[in-house]
């Protein structure tokens, strides 16, 4: 199994860490929990950094054309001020970030479901949106995984972030090694995670690291890495995995029996149908690469693209 490196996580305090919600509460996410013990969690709540105890009387976000503001509707207090502060403050304080897991439905951290309402005396709702701090963190992080806890109870997306995690943090490292010798054997262990999420890319991907035109290695790494991010910003369509799947099926076939070809193939169809996983099918490759020592396969991250510990 290869190392993996410790990404680091920047999560709403709320999924597990403290009992900081309005109403005095904690959310129990299991994605979050597993996920915890391989990366470095950076937790927060910007509700209790602006000055909100807990518990506390709600805020809400109210819209007035096309401006916003925090309000807490029980006080009349408007702590849009205060909320941008912090975000920008925090935001710029939090050196290097590999990916952000924060509270759905929150006027602070929500991503796509936070309530929007209409100023008036009723408070009506009016839109759906994201929350003070989750709107700065998709502005100023594009590049980089961010998911609610609730969309982690989806399988698909899931492995999705903790793929994205993990490579993008081993990304990371190479950049900050800054040699062409890191850059080439980090894209020769991932192509055949890249034929699954994106082939244009990967074709691409493949002349910038040739290089033909001897541009500066940091010119090459910047070229790389703006395509490498936009690759993996989508989950993988299920039919380019099932290629890929069987592209590696093909380093094994001269070692297999018809009984444990049809076994794949069954597994194949139940990822097809989605009823399995792709972390059970990567696991029959895993087992197999191992047992007959294909080495090069067994360095492909696609077969490792995270933790075997946080699989589905």
């Amino acid at each position: 199994m290869p190392e993996f490196p410790k990404p680091v996580v920047v999560v709403s305090q709320c999924l597990g860490f403290s009992a900081c919600r309005w109403d005095g509460t904690s959310v129990v996410s299991e994605a979050v929990s597993r996920l915890c013990q391989w990366v470095e969690c950076k937790p927060i709540c910007a509700e209790v950094e602006i000055g909100l105890g807990t518990p506390r009387a709600p805020v809400r976000i109210i819209a007035n054309g096309s401006q916003v503001a925090l309000v807490q509707p029980e006080t009349g207090i408007d702590y849009t001020a205060d909320m941008r502060a912090f975000c920008d403050s925090c935001l710029a304080e939090l050196g290097p970030v590999d990916g952000f897991i924060l509270k759905s439905k929150s006027p602070s951290c929500g991503l796509r479901d936070t309530k929007i309402y209409q100023e008036s005396g009723k408070s009506v709702l009016t839109a759906k949106g994201a929350g003070f701090l989750g709107s700065a963190v998709l502005s100023r992080y594009a590049n980089v995984p961010i998911e609610d806890e609730t969309r982690l109870e989806d399988v698909r997306l899931r492995e999705h972030f903790y793929t994205r995690l993990f490579c993008q943090a081993h990304f990371r490292q190479v950049l900050a090694k800054g040699t062409m010798r890191e850059l080439v054997h980090f894209h020769s262990e991932q192509k055949l995670l890249l034929m699954a999420y994106n082939q244009a890319a990967l074709k691409r991907m493949n002349r910038i690291i040739a290089n033909p035109d001897k541009h500066k290695t940091a010119e090459v790494m910047a070229e790389y890495a703006s395509n490498y991010y936009a690759a993996l910003a989508h989950p993988p369509r299920t039919t380019s995995v099932i290629n890929v799947l069987m592209a590696a099926l093909e380093y094994l076939s001269d070692k297999l029996s018809a009984s444990e070809k049809a076994h794949f193939l069954e597994v194949l169809a139940q990822y097809r149908a989605g009823i399995m996983p792709l972390s059970e099918c990567i696991k029959v490759l895993q087992t197999w690469a191992t047992t007959f020592k294909q080495a090069g396969l067994q360095r492909q991250q696609f077969l490792h693209p995270f933790p075997a510990a946080l699989a589905s």
